[in-house]
């Protein structure tokens, strides 16, 4: 009925324009019901946004109904532009932190020994099982590497991949990623082993500069008399760790960089440690 009546009064007023015959009474009339239309609009637009706002929302906050229509605006800014919330500093580094993700090779056996899963308890026990069998493999093949003395680029490469990827895997599970915060849900036995593969994760770096000090980089470090130069070396790796005095004294500038990255990664570790220690309330 009321669409009939405005086609009818557009028509009326088209008419009139084209004749320049003005009917005021026609025409104010014409003008109070585009008013009305368009308030009404308004309205419902008003009531929509309001609706939306309410169903999007996730935490118990009081709602404001004179800022609805401008939180429903930067919303739209936020899907629009990812970094907004953040800037763009968080925002590239997660991406690349993401990307390593899938370069850490855990997470390839992670997902070999998962795959075949039916449920997500026996999902949760054969990750876990793979996590170990990586960690068992990796110290075999430094300890049997270190016993035969092995000298080759490509051993080394690896050595310097385990390290960086044995950082980042505790990073990114204390620290980083989701699992890092499980909102109280962690039981004993999950507590006790998350520390148990932390400190072998530690250990492992430290091992691995050892072995890097007495096989590959020998030459850059002046050794003291009278101690196995393995025995010397490792005893130097852990002292890098752990801030202890070393009779292994650094002759070349490449040594000191060598030193400084195992410093570097020394205090990611802790970080993690005090991270996870500090409590939050």
């Amino acid at each position: 009925m009321v669409r009939k009546r405005m086609l009818r009064y557009k028509y009326l007023l088209c008419y009139n324009l084209v004749n320049i015959e003005i009917d005021t009474k026609n025409t104010v009339l014409i003008i109070t019901i585009f008013l009305t239309k368009l308030k009404f609009r308004k309205r419902e637009t008003m009531k929509k946004n309001k609706i939306n706002s309410i169903t999007n929302q996730t935490t118990k906050k009081p709602i404001d109904e004179s800022s609805e229509i401008d939180e429903s605006s930067e919303n739209v800014d936020i899907e629009n532009y990812p970094f907004a919330q953040h800037g763009f500093i968080y925002w590239v580094l997660d991406k690349i932190i993401s990307f390593l993700f899938f370069l850490n090779l855990v997470e390839l056996f992670k997902f070999l020994a998962a795959c075949r899963s039916k449920t997500d308890k026996q999902k949760v026990y054969r990750k876990s099982i793979a996590i170990d069998v990586f960690i068992v493999l990796k110290w075999t093949f430094l300890l049997v590497c270190w016993n035969l003395a092995i000298k080759n680029n490509i051993i080394l490469y690896i050595v310097i991949y385990l390290i960086i990827s044995n950082v980042y895997t505790y990073f990114y599970y204390h620290l980083w990623g989701s699992m890092a915060t499980l909102d109280g849900k962690e039981t004993i036995d999950w507590l006790k082993r998350r520390f148990v593969s932390l400190m072998q994760a530690f250990l492992f770096t430290i091992v691995c500069y050892g072995y890097m000090y007495d096989v590959y980089f020998t030459e850059y470090f002046l050794w003291p008399d009278g101690i196995l130069k393995t025995t010397a070396a490792i005893q130097f790796s852990l002292s890098n760790s752990i801030a202890g005095t070393s009779k292994v004294v650094v002759i070349e500038s490449f040594g000191s960089i060598l030193v400084t990255t195992q410093y570097l990664i020394t205090f990611v570790f802790i970080g993690i440690l005090l991270g996870k220690s500090i409590p939050s309330k």
